[in-house]
């Protein structure tokens, strides 16, 4: 399987077996242009939001997934209908995505295998020491900010790439080795190098060869 990083027109947009494609927006855009975009569940779901800023977020959020998603199943993004698969992770015919997201930057990863991603900021207010009890496997030694999102990313993308979200108990997943058992299923998980102000992760049900971080650009709407 072969990992590639998409993201602009210039490139090609159907997918092929065994190739996946990450791409990378800006959070913090105008939401004005993209309302439309969404659906009237998504309208009313960013309408509950308790701050402007975490509304807007979402709307960009959703409807650039509508945007993207919708030039691979050619289809206008506001005709996309997401289904749910058996453990409730959504889904669009015939392709599958996985959307993560911090407070200035969303990854979208979209493949024809299920598959997971991750991004976290690596100013995150999370405190290794505390978090760290009740995240890490007994394996996994992450003392400081970077190497515990490094293991919290790898983890979060490998529980999104197998539909399961959350397990009862997150140090029964140890995630040192690409190759990661999850719950009996095995999936396999690389960094993703998107710049030093990032931490995240891909996982995929097959494995995949390294990405070109450097291949990795914001994508626009024009």
């Amino acid at each position: 399987m072969i990992a590639t990083l998409f993201a602009n027109d210039s490139q090609p947009w159907p997918l092929a077996p065994g190739i996946v494609h990450v791409w990378r927006f800006a959070c913090q855009q105008d939401p004005g242009r993209f309302a439309a975009l969404l659906s009237d569940d998504e309208r009313a779901t960013a309408a509950r939001f308790a701050t402007y800023a975490h509304r807007d977020a979402y709307v960009v959020q959703h409807a650039m997934q509508r945007w993207l998603l919708a030039r691979y199943v050619d289809v206008e993004p506001a005709r996309i209908r997401f289904t749910r698969g058996a453990r409730g992770k959504p889904r669009v015919d015939r392709i599958e995505h996985n959307l993560s997201h911090c407070d200035d930057v969303a990854l979208l990863a979209v493949a024809q295998a299920p598959l997971g991603v991750d991004v976290e900021r690596r100013a995150a207010d999370l405190e290794p020491r505390t978090l760290g009890r009740i995240v890490l496997a007994r394996d996994e030694f992450a003392p400081e900010r970077r190497s515990f999102l490094r293991v919290w990313c790898r983890k979060e993308a490998c529980l999104k790439a197998t539909g399961v979200g959350l397990v009862d108990d997150l140090t029964s997943v140890s995630v040192v080795a690409d190759r990661v058992d999850v719950a009996g299923e095995i999936v396999h998980v690389q960094d993703l190098d998107i710049g030093p102000a990032h931490a995240a992760a891909l996982a995929t049900k097959e494995p995949v060869a390294a990405v070109s971080p450097r291949e990795l650009e914001r994508c626009a709407t024009s």
